[in-house]
């Protein structure tokens, strides 16, 4: 007996569907998500276990062998760190799992925040938050050892992901503050775009101290918040000339909760005395002298409200897309 032919029209449907979905993925996200599919492929099923310790070493950030291996202060981020000669096989598909939740949340925000700034500056973006959370966590875990002589966590690989997804996080907190994760089921929670980056690093910084979450995961998550709101708050250029988003709305302190606030506030004005005075003044020399206050408040309103189109056009475009494959996978379907 041969094979269905039905069968056989479906397969090939779905194949054509699926090489369509990725086709539809921006170039910067659909890069790093294959190389985060390959890596998680071959450390957790194809590679033996000396071959998957030697890439996941050669692209996760080890402090031991950062200095030799500089690259990886930015691979780390898209890279897990379990290996199966290390843990198991068993922990080794939880890495697996995890990489693929990871992979789902950077596809879908990554996808949306290239259709809105465009491949170079999601590229700039990404890799200054990643160098930077990097550059501050090799440091501390150096010094960790220093004073503990805890060779696993000097030696052992470390995974930056938690910073990429952070990263990405905080822009939804720019662009769509008030849109509430989830539905509408989600709004007694007060679980809102502006609250999901503190949230993502609050998680990470519990697992990670109770065990279920790799090492420096939660210096990692905090960090990518931290840098993605510096870059978006002084250094990213804007239409008019100008450098970052100077509103009210994205200070520092509006990533937490309203009773968190007033104890966050002399944080923020301490950021802004040491690196946003700095930035601010870089940039008003580059367009000659402007009262900062006529460059905030002329600036904010009309950008954001371009930036939101922007959020609600991508937005739609995905929508209409899926739409657009749920209706040919149905055609497909009925052949």
């Amino acid at each position: 007996s041969g094979v269905d032919p039905s069968l056989s029209v479906r397969f090939w449907g779905w194949v054509t569907l699926g090489l369509a979905k990725v086709r539809s993925v921006p170039l910067v996200t659909r890069a790093f998500a294959g190389v985060t599919v390959l890596v998680a492929v071959g450390v957790t099923w194809m590679l033996p276990g000396w071959a998957a310790s030697l890439v996941v070493r050669g692209l996760a950030l080890v402090p031991a062998t950062a200095l030799g291996h500089p690259w990886t202060l930015v691979t780390t981020g898209w890279v897990d760190v379990y290996g199966p000669d290390d843990v198991g096989r068993l922990a080794a598909a939880c890495a697996f799992a995890r990489s693929g939740g990871y992979l789902a949340v950077w596809v879908g925000l990554g996808r949306w925040v290239e259709l809105m700034w465009g491949p170079s500056e999601m590229l700039q973006f990404v890799m200054f938050v990643q160098i930077a959370a990097s550059a501050v966590v090799y440091p501390a875990m150096v010094v960790r050892y220093g004073l503990t002589h805890d060779e696993s966590r000097y030696f052992g690989p470390i995974s930056g992901f938690p910073a990429t997804i952070a990263a990405l996080l905080v822009v939804v907190k720019q662009v769509i503050p008030e849109h509430v994760i989830g539905g509408e089921a989600w709004t007694a929670w007060g679980m809102r775009a502006q609250y999901v980056p503190i949230a993502w690093a609050g998680l990470f910084i519990v697992l990670e101290a109770v065990g279920l979450a790799p090492t420096a995961s939660g210096a990692y998550a905090a960090l990518g918040v931290l840098f993605a709101w510096l870059y978006l708050r002084y250094i990213q250029a804007r239409e008019d000339g100008t450098r970052g988003d100077h509103s009210e709305a994205f200070q520092f302190r509006t990533l937490f909760p309203q009773p968190v606030r007033v104890f966050v506030s002399p944080i923020t004005n301490i950021v802004h005395l040491i690196v946003g005075r700095h930035l601010v003044s870089l940039s008003s020399e580059q367009k000659g002298p402007v009262d900062p206050r006529q460059r905030i408040s002329a600036m904010d309103a009309a950008d954001a409200e371009r930036r939101r189109q922007r959020a609600l056009q991508a937005l739609n475009a995905q929508i209409e897309k899926m739409d657009a494959y749920r209706e040919e996978e149905e055609e497909s379907s009925e052949v």
